[in-house]
């Protein structure tokens, strides 16, 4: 059995690219996320002992208000762009070819190298 070496580059690179960024992007993310946990820790820290000392007051209810419509925001934006993403990838993705196929190595490579370098992060 002969391969073709230069068929191996239309699977192998994509796997491989796929998987190296997926890694520097997953690790990147956790810890973009751990710095921002800090400060918001700290953040509330101080807003908390500002509260204890009498020197701000908090109207609770506000906040709760403020922070669930902020949450609800979020969380429409968030699926108004995930159903954008899933009609780019439907639109896009009709017949399957060998770029297909390392487009969809490259994309399976990266989500795994996203998850490795998210928990190793």
């Amino acid at each position: 059995m002969v391969v073709d070496v230069a068929s191996l580059g239309v699977v192998g690179v994509p796997a491989g690219v796929g998987a190296v960024s997926g890694a520097v992007v997953g690790y990147a993310i956790k810890k973009v996320l751990k710095i921002a946990a800090v400060v918001i820790g700290l953040f509330m820290t101080g807003v908390m002992a500002l509260y204890y000392k009498k020197i701000v007051n908090i109207d609770w209810t506000q906040l709760q208000t403020q922070s669930q419509q902020a949450v609800d925001y979020l969380y429409q934006q968030g699926s108004i762009m995930f159903g954008q993403v899933s009609n780019q990838v439907n639109s896009h993705v009709i017949g399957v070819s060998a770029s297909n196929v390392g487009l969809g190595l490259g994309i399976g490579t990266f989500l795994m190298g996203f998850t490795w370098g998210f928990r190793k992060g």
